[in-house]
């Protein structure tokens, strides 16, 4: 065969493979679309079985509330404010066909207008919040209602308590630092704390009155050794002087106007380090080693300046409770350790 035909039969077989691969990718693609389409198609049925299951979801729904026969509109964002709360899952949208509503198709609730609509307008001023702004605190919000019981009841009842009336972790002491960089602090909702050096933590409660007579702590962290000496207990916020330069300083317990449990030997620690054993219910062998996980919990009681821990629990355990140490003045929850620690239950007096 002629050179110039064998070229043009080349050409004309390299066509044909053009033509076929070109017809292989564009069903390859009809199928990608196909498919495509079939996902975004159960994509959309998977959304509208959640709606149904769940209900809508929107942020900016607004809600018609009849409050104890006075009318309120919110958006479900403001009624969920408080994340994990009941107030927010009753309001998620996920219940909202099986709601009490009045006559006109009013969500019933069944509290006080006055207290309710307080409630909402503390969430709704804390979502315009900003940092150049005045703080947001219930007793600068409405003075009287920081202590109404009423109030206080109801915002226990819907589990907001976190939110209106906070617990903050702040630094009170820390070894041969200055400037406390050794130390990390979180605070709600995930309230916890690293510290690379010997340091020690108070619980307060600044924007608020009311105290602290539950708290639980969980050592966290690296290793099964993940916080050291830890000591948990009570002191005097304006005596145990605050220190962030000692080369050695004292934990809660080891200096003047404070108690503490040491987690570590079972022993009570109180004014300059002095040691007794309280009432042990358990032996500690039953209660220790501690290693990440564990749940320590402090009870407190008392009233006013003259408060006392009265129980230690750990990891569910009654280690100790104590009935002779008693220090009084302006007392708060505090621990001392070296390591990782969360704070994971605060309870409140009324």
């Amino acid at each position: 065969m002629p050179e110039f035909l064998q070229v043009e039969s080349k050409d004309k077989e390299n066509q044909q493979a053009i033509a076929y691969q070109s017809q292989q990718i564009q069903k390859r693609k009809e199928m990608l679309d196909y498919r495509e389409d079939q996902l975004r198609q159960a994509e959309c049925a998977l959304t509208d079985a959640a709606e149904m299951a769940c209900g809508s979801t929107k942020p900016n729904d607004v809600l018609s509330l009849n409050v104890g026969g006075h009318r309120i509109d919110a958006f479900r964002r403001t009624l969920c404010y408080v994340e994990n709360s009941m107030l927010a899952a009753k309001f998620s949208g996920r219940w909202d066909d099986s709601l009490e509503r009045d006559r006109d198709g009013n969500i019933f609730i069944d509290q006080p207008p006055a207290l309710f609509e307080a409630l909402i307008g503390f969430f709704r001023a804390c979502a315009n919040s900003t940092p150049n702004g005045p703080p947001v605190c219930i007793s600068t919000f409405d003075p009287t209602l920081a202590t109404d019981l009423n109030f206080v009841r109801m915002v226990e009842y819907y589990g907001c308590t976190s939110v209106v009336y906070p617990t903050q972790i702040s630094l009170h002491r820390v070894t041969s630092d200055g400037d406390g960089s050794s130390v990390r602090i979180r605070q709600y909702p995930d309230m916890s704390i690293e510290a690379d050096t010997w340091s020690t933590f108070i619980l307060e409660c600044p924007s608020h009155g009311r105290r602290i007579k539950t708290y639980q702590v969980e050592l966290d962290g690296d290793g099964d050794t993940c916080a050291e000496h830890l000591l948990v207990g009570l002191c005097d916020a304006d005596k145990f002087a605050k220190d962030f330069s000692n080369a050695c300083c004292k934990g809660v317990g080891e200096n003047g106007c404070s108690v503490a449990f040491d987690c570590c030997t079972g022993d009570i620690v109180y004014s300059n380090g002095s040691r007794c054993c309280g009432r042990r219910l358990e032996p500690m062998n039953k209660v220790a080693p501690l290693s990440k996980g564990s749940v320590i919990t402090v009870n407190i009681t008392g009233i006013g300046q003259h408060r006392k821990l009265e129980s230690i629990v750990v990891d569910g355990v009654v280690a100790v409770t104590l009935d002779e140490v008693c220090i009084s003045g302006n007392l708060w929850p505090a621990f001392s350790v070296k390591g990782s620690v969360k704070v994971t239950e605060v309870v409140l007096d009324y």
